[in-house]
């Protein structure tokens, strides 16, 4: 295997020097920040996974799904992951929390700064793009309609 650092403290180095103010989950390879886009704002979540060189990034939708609405949003991540070419959609049924993310395979090399930058990016561009329509099928709109404004 190539010389290659450990993926957690370069993640961590790449998002300060870019000046997030991260918080760092005791005992885990899992940091987060505060994500802050004009009146809104949401949890940014990097992860790794050392032994196998993986990093998780994902952004958290402030509201979290009811119950009630659980099909609906499982049928918007349908249609909206299917016209995805990178990344996903998820939810936990247990408390509703939603999450887009995407993850990067590093075994046998580091990510350079400019990924992580645009893999952020990214992530955040997605759910800024698609907090409205996550939040009309949470308000019981129509998921095949969000969908597709979603997609334009």
């Amino acid at each position: 295997m190539p010389n290659v650092n450990p993926v957690f403290p370069s993640t961590l180095a790449l998002f300060r020097h870019a000046g997030w103010e991260l918080e760092i989950l005791e005992g885990h390879t899992i940091a987060s920040a505060t994500f802050r886009d004009r009146a809104d704002a949401w949890v940014f979540v990097a992860a790794v996974n050392e032994e196998l060189r993986m990093l998780t990034l994902f952004a958290r939708a402030p509201e979290p799904c009811p119950p009630e609405r659980i099909d609906a949003m499982l049928q918007f991540f349908n249609r909206s992951n299917f016209s995805m070419t990178h990344g996903t959609w998820t939810l936990d049924p247990d408390d509703g929390e939603i999450r887009f993310r995407v993850g990067a395979d590093l075994a046998g090399r580091d990510m350079a700064g400019d990924e992580l930058s645009t893999l952020t990016d990214y992530v955040n561009t997605v759910m800024r793009a698609s907090l409205p329509a996550v939040r009309s099928v949470i308000a019981g709109g129509d998921p095949v309609a969000a969908a597709s404004a979603v997609a334009g």
